[in-house]
């Protein structure tokens, strides 16, 4: 089965928690850049549509915060990537 097909699949995600899932399974990226992408077209989430799935899937520890990548100035990015061993728990 796909990664695709169990992230589509499962009756334990919510809708917005499937889009983060289906995005990070590409590419880790910043909490910025999935706030941003998921905020605009064609998802079009609330901010906080975004916050609540995001803590939810760092809560079922299917993500995970990934040590800090860059930095500018004071603005730090934290990149957020699939937790070891999450197929498993979808």
């Amino acid at each position: 089965m796909s990664l695709a097909t169990r992230i589509l699949g499962s009756k334990t995600l919510t809708a917005p928690e499937k889009l983060v899932l289906g995005l990070l399974a590409n590419e880790s990226m910043t909490a910025k850049q999935i706030v941003d992408c998921l905020m605009s077209d064609p998802y079009d989430l609330t901010f906080n549509e975004v916050g609540v799935a995001l803590e939810s899937l760092i809560d079922k520890e299917l993500i995970v915060l990934d040590r800090i990548r860059a930095y500018t100035n004071f603005t730090v990015d934290l990149y957020l990537t699939f937790a070891t061993e999450w197929v498993f728990k979808i």
